[in-house]
């Protein structure tokens, strides 16, 4: 898939692009994770039990 190209061509390799959007000043990627767990940030134990996710805004200059 062409999208995951760019994935790897920012140095994302955790996360799987499911959708770009493009417009006049813009690139619009939607992303998803490719693990379905994490380390617990309080205990440092893996689990399934993801109970939030986020967006995030990436700028860079031209």
């Amino acid at each position: 898939m062409q999208d995951n190209n760019i994935i790897k061509f920012l140095d994302l390799p955790d996360i799987i692009a499911t959708e770009i959007i493009s417009t006049e000043d813009r690139y619009i990627f939607i992303a998803e994770a490719k693990k379905n767990h994490i380390v617990c940030p309080q205990c440092g134990n893996i689990t399934n039990k993801i109970h939030d996710t986020k967006w995030k805004i990436l700028e860079t200059s031209p």
